[in-house]
């Protein structure tokens, strides 16, 4: 996988809080947080959830995750759960979307523990940041967060490593 950051923070549940999270993000976008954050995704974005670890909810699946795949995102990064792996995955193959969660469940929604709460500010996955714009890089090895200031400079050394000849010596 390789894209640009857009992040969703989620926040512990709380009924009061949830309703004004809701409120002020319908009345600025016209939708929730989860729904702002996918409409932001292009074939160029990973869709970042902090999800704070948490695994018996899923931080998104169905028609949402669904919808990710239809804008051919670059690849969706949880630190949770999804769920529907069917229905997400089933067309992820023909755009090319990459899924890196932490599995997938049968539970229902995120909410009960946990609510999406703010588009496009830093998170923290596994104890790494990521911020809106920095470049994500995974394979079947892992995931690396490339901060957008320094992505000029890791692209350059990584194509004056390429162009380099190999020494006799490599194996």
């Amino acid at each position: 996988m390789f894209g640009r950051a857009v992040t969703l923070r989620s926040l512990p549940s709380r009924d009061d809080h949830n309703a004004v999270i809701s409120q002020a993000t319908r009345d600025e976008y016209e939708m929730g947080p989860y729904s702002y954050a996918l409409s932001m995704c292009d074939e160029r974005s990973v869709l970042v959830i902090e999800a704070r670890g948490t695994i018996h909810y899923a931080a998104g699946g169905g028609i949402g995750l669904a919808s990710l795949v239809g804008r051919r995102a670059a690849a969706i990064l949880t630190d949770d759960h999804i769920r529907d792996r069917d229905r997400p995955t089933m067309h992820a193959v023909d755009t090319n979307t990459k899924f890196a969660t932490g599995g997938f469940t049968l539970q229902y929604r995120a909410g009960r523990m946990l609510t999406p709460a703010e588009v496009n500010l830093p998170v923290a996955l596994h104890q790494s940041l990521v911020t809106p714009g920095d470049y994500i890089f995974g394979n079947a090895d892992g995931v690396v967060v490339i901060p957008e200031t320094m992505a000029e400079e890791v692209w350059r050394r990584q194509l004056s490593s390429l162009a380099r000849p190999l020494s006799s010596k490599t194996c």
